[in-house]
């Protein structure tokens, strides 16, 4: 990253924090324009922005704004004549998004109020009917008496309910009240008459299995119920029929789910459900590689898959003669499809996408079903190009047998632009999840700590070890009851990799992690001497250090269960399993253990704060160089600006002292 027309450091970090991320795609029934919001990672206070932005399809630069970014105004929608916008705000209750508004896009400067300024409890969905005249959304009921309550642990509810706004009269009807968790719906395209509902029996993370339930709209009677044995990822989509958009008989929904759908380490697969039979069938990705969206227009079904490093958009659905699929070189952040109304031929694609030199953007490009690719896309917004300038380096993707010779890895290597003489010193930057993946983009997993590396001069490698989404299940399921095996073995032998390939200096290496990375980075440390290199240093940013720990007091204890194999409860007490997997276990015993950065988030509930203070504790009684800081009122991603700008510094200026020079 280039220093250039004098700005400094502070000040690049400052403008990285600012910048607007576009997100919520959506493009207008008349296939003519886009809608989204913008954020930004951060926030001065506790309060959360966000702005709604409109641009033409196909006009390079055209994005213009429509709220001010006074409110965090989210989820857009058009309206069924593309005129106006749909959109779910905290104008009502400030940090609460419990009203939905619309705005005319010939008079954005009077959006109109849909639902009451009363109202308290969040909307958590809403999708507008196909013909426009209802919108449905899910919240709790109302209380009278809007009291502080207590958490019953094992009480399934409290749960939402679905209800209906009739637009044309401002009547609110509850149309599904059944004591069940709705995680998502959608309506059936082109029609008002029926809706699906994923459910689950509890609103809690330690449900077993969904259920796909159809509503009748007229009737309010659910007609089909359809277990499903795993979580339902995201909202599905049900297209119209096959044959002719207008007809509303179709039978087929496509969801989202693990390709072993009782796993939580799994890969992402297509599946479709006929209500004919009620029979649920894996349709399309989870082999090789992943599903990670899904978009419809009219009959057709898309697909957003993470395919090796490469971004693509597959048409599940698609007849023999069209077009299967297109690849882009950049990761896909948002999109949205629509078939356009002049030319059923063709489909208009709108996506936000970014690369490590420059901020997400919205494109647009207007795709035939059949025929060539197109020629270029189109790209609508500006948002970034208060970093663009400053933000010039290159990436390149580094591949090597894994240490035991099954599979190939995968990193990501990021440098500062220019020519280098000589390897550089290197931060190994370790992604959670472990379901992710690192790639071509504009990092905002990492608290633009990699962009202020790059600016120091710091090379950057990012390995995708094994349990890393974007290469299909095996890959992905290699963690199941192993974390700390495979995992940590592909970082070592990408780390190698990269030094035999001269790319990186063995006697300047950091690592670094955030989350799942943090564990990572616990672990590298406490095997230090075991590598056939040496960290200078380690940073672990909200990380896990003690598995027995982390599967007793974190919230989704379910996926945790499922990486280190067990849980206290399910092993006799002599058990060792999740010791051999846990860093705290490790560091009596371990040797040239480099100093020490931990980090974390004091309201953490994905993480609590107790893994990161008792791995303080244990280098604080044994002599290992640590530097512990907890962040007040931050959950596992910290928001508030000024505390990020103390994460950057602290990491920049640790780095500077054990690698920099």
């Amino acid at each position: 990253m280039n220093m250039a027309n004098g700005i400094s450091e502070a000040s690049l970090y400052e403008r990285l924090l600012l910048v607007a991320k576009p997100t919520g795609v959506r493009i207008s029934p008349s296939a003519t324009r886009v809608i989204y919001a913008v954020y930004t990672d951060t926030e001065p206070t506790d309060e959360i922005h966000s702005a709604l932005w409109a641009a033409d399809v196909g006009k390079e630069e055209s994005a213009f704004p429509l709220t001010s970014g006074g409110w965090n105004d989210t989820w857009p929608q058009w309206t069924h004549d593309s005129s106006s916008v749909i959109f779910r705000t905290d104008r009502g209750h400030r940090g609460t998004l419990s009203s939905l508004f619309r705005i005319d896009l010939r008079d954005s400067d009077n959006p109109i109020r849909l639902t009451s300024q009363s109202n308290q409890k969040t909307i958590q969905q809403f999708e507008v009917g196909p013909s426009g005249s209802a919108i449905a959304f899910n919240s709790e009921d109302e209380q009278a008496d809007q009291v502080v309550s207590v958490h019953v642990h094992g009480q399934k509810g409290p749960f939402s309910r679905l209800r209906l706004l009739h637009l044309d009269t401002n009547e609110l009807d509850v149309i599904y009240s059944r004591d069940r968790n709705i995680c998502s719906f959608a309506w059936m395209q082109g029609s008002d008459t029926r809706i699906v509902l994923i459910t689950t029996e509890s609103t809690h993370l330690d449900y077993t299995g969904s259920s796909i339930e159809i509503l009748d709209v007229a009737t309010r009677s659910v007609t089909h119920t359809i277990p499903f044995p795993g979580a339902i990822i995201d909202r599905p989509v049900w297209p119209s029929h096959k044959e002719s958009p207008q007809v509303s008989s179709s039978q087929d929904i496509y969801f989202l789910a693990g390709a072993t759908p009782n796993s939580e380490q799994s890969s992402r697969a297509v599946y479709r459900c006929n209500l004919d039979d009620s029979i649920t069938t894996r349709v399309a990705n989870g082999t090789q590689d992943c599903a990670r969206g899904l978009a419809v227009a009219g009959k057709i079904v898309f697909s957003h898959v993470l395919a090796g490093l490469d971004d693509e958009v597959t048409l599940v659905n698609a007849a023999p003669d069209e077009q299967r699929h297109f690849i882009l070189d950049s990761a896909i952040e948002s999109f949205d499809v629509q078939i356009s109304p002049d030319d059923p031929n063709n489909y208009v694609l709108a996506y936000a996408t970014g690369n490590v030199s420059s901020p997400p953007e919205v494109f647009t490009f207007k795709q035939p079903l059949r025929g060539v690719f197109p020629a270029r896309p189109m790209q609508l917004s500006d948002h970034g190009s208060i970093v663009t300038e400053f933000c010039d380096s290159t990436c390149q993707t580094l591949t090597c047998p894994s240490s035991d010779s099954t599979t190939s890895i995968e990193a990501i290597f990021l440098t500062p632009k220019g020519p280098s003489t000589s390897p550089l010193p290197t931060v190994v930057f370790l992604h959670g999840g472990p379901y992710y993946r690192a790639r071509n983009e504009f990092s905002n997993y990492d608290h633009s700590m990699t962009h202020a590396l790059l600016a120091r001069n710091y090379a950057i490698l990012n390995p995708n070890y094994r349990g890393s989404a974007g290469r299909g299940e095996a890959f992905a399921a290699c963690l199941k009851g192993a974390v700390s095996t495979f995992d940590y073995d592909d970082i070592v032998a990408l780390v190698v990799h990269a030094i035999e390939q001269r790319l990186v200096d063995p006697a300047r290496l950091l690592v670094c992690g955030w989350s799942q990375g943090g564990f990572l980075a616990f672990l590298c440390a406490v095997r230090n001497a075991h590598a056939p290199f040496r960290f200078r240093g380690a940073i672990a940013g909200a990380g896990i250090s003690d598995w027995d720990m982390f599967v007793l007091d974190a919230d989704n204890y379910r996926a945790n269960v499922d990486l280190v194999g067990g849980a206290p409860w399910t092993q006799t007490k002599d058990s060792v399993a999740s010791r051999r997997a846990s860093p705290i276990w490790e560091v009596y015993e371990a040797e040239e253990v480099p100093a020490m950065l931990i980090m974390h988030g004091e309201a953490d509930t994905n993480v609590p704060m107790n893994q990161s203070t008792g791995f303080y504790r244990a280098c604080v009684e044994l002599g290992i160089p640590v530097e512990y800081v907890t962040y007040p009122g931050e959950g596992h991603v910290v928001r508030n600006r000024a505390f990020v700008l103390d994460i950057i510094q602290r990491t920049v200026d640790f780095c500077d002292r054990l690698i920099g020079g």
